[in-house]
């Protein structure tokens, strides 16, 4: 029985030091990533505001948004040609490896990392890409609500 309670007590202590360890560089367990991105239900976040025009129909000048689901759905909004394009995927966090958050939105995986400051949540999202092929960083924005 006692070597058992040993056993058990290295892997709850590796797991601290695991966890801790990404905590520190921006990286946090699946589920955290899962519950920061979706915010529980749905989060909406920013990579530049959408800008629309009043009237019908549902014209833009800009923007581009993506909407994260507790249900892994997201839904990509981006101004296109002056009209709003919406694209909807799925969303999952993969198993860790090697320490990175790794989410796979569509077909496409992304290294991801959290940064906060007072007002806002920020996410990194890196494509993961054959080597050699140019990376091009998508940072989204979540405005923390006032209270």
């Amino acid at each position: 029985m006692r070597p058992y309670r040993t056993l058990l007590a290295a892997l709850a202590s590796i797991a601290v030091v695991t966890t801790t360890q990404a905590a520190a560089i921006g990286q946090i367990p699946d589920s955290q990533a899962a519950q920061k991105l979706s915010g529980g239900s749905s989060r909406r976040w920013i990579i530049k505001p959408l800008a629309g025009f009043l009237g019908p129909g549902s014209h833009c000048s800009g923007g581009d948004t993506y909407t994260f689901f507790a249900d892994y759905k997201v839904r990509h909004d981006e101004c296109m040609s002056h009209s709003i394009r919406e694209t909807n995927l799925t969303w999952r966090v993969l198993p860790q490896a090697n320490q990175e958050n790794i989410i796979e939105i569509g077909q496409q995986e992304y290294e991801i990392r959290f940064k906060e400051d007072e007002r806002s949540v920020y996410a990194r999202l890196r494509p993961i890409v054959p080597q050699g092929v140019e990376v091009k960083d998508i940072t989204l924005r979540y405005a923390k609500p006032e209270i």
